[in-house]
């Protein structure tokens, strides 16, 4: 088993983004979402067949596409709850400690499936903030802090922390935990996995 913890790429320290694809009015079912990035590294370094290697994952970049899922917000323009799905094919990289020549990639496909957290439509302390105009652009579905909302529109911040159902493609279970109250993007927690059996198992809070 290896422990992970967030790799961050930005903004601020996330490790683990999705964006909506369109609009999601409250109440109105599952709509589109995708994964944009997944960025994690070992904690320590792990010994595996006599050598030590620092682990890194990050999603496939071939399968970037299959990196999709849903959001279901219910309540009101104050917040609410909401569940979220996802399925992600990331790439674990071993790279062996004083020789970065020697390396393995261990492809996986993952589900996330959170069964229930609550949001609201202010941002709490420790939020990742990114600002952007309401107008349709890209930069507007990778804001979560919007200028320009109509009276019936509001900003969506997840309160944390709040987990994630884990399901490797190996058959592995375990669960995933958002470290920090942040909505999209958001601060991944830490995971573990097993080298021998290439299959992720578990995702555990930082």
């Amino acid at each position: 088993m290896i422990d992970f913890k967030g790799n961050p790429i930005g903004p601020g320290d996330t490790s683990l983004s999705y964006q909506r694809i369109m609009d999601a009015p409250i109440g109105s079912g599952p709509v589109p979402i995708r994964v944009t990035a997944v960025s994690l590294e070992s904690v320590s370094p792990v010994l595996f067949n006599g050598s030590f290697f620092d682990v890194f994952v990050t999603l496939d970049p071939t399968k970037l596409g299959m990196d999709t899922g849903t959001i279901d917000i219910s309540g009101s323009l104050s917040g609410g709850s909401f569940t979220t799905q996802m399925t992600v094919s990331v790439i674990a990289h071993a790279v062996k400690i004083g020789d970065p020549t020697v390396t393995q990639n261990l492809p996986r496909q993952v589900v996330l499936n959170n069964p229930g957290a609550n949001w609201v439509a202010n941002p709490p302390p420790g939020a990742v903030l990114v600002p952007g105009a309401d107008n349709g652009s890209q930069a507007d579905l990778q804001a979560n802090l919007h200028s320009g909302l109509d009276s019936n529109e509001v900003d969506f911040f997840p309160t944390g922390p709040y987990g994630f159902d884990f399901t490797g493609s190996g058959g592995g279970v375990g669960e995933l935990e958002v470290e920090v109250a942040t909505p999209e993007p958001a601060t991944v927690g830490l995971v573990a996995l097993t080298l021998t059996g290439l299959t992720l198992l578990s995702w555990r809070k930082s």
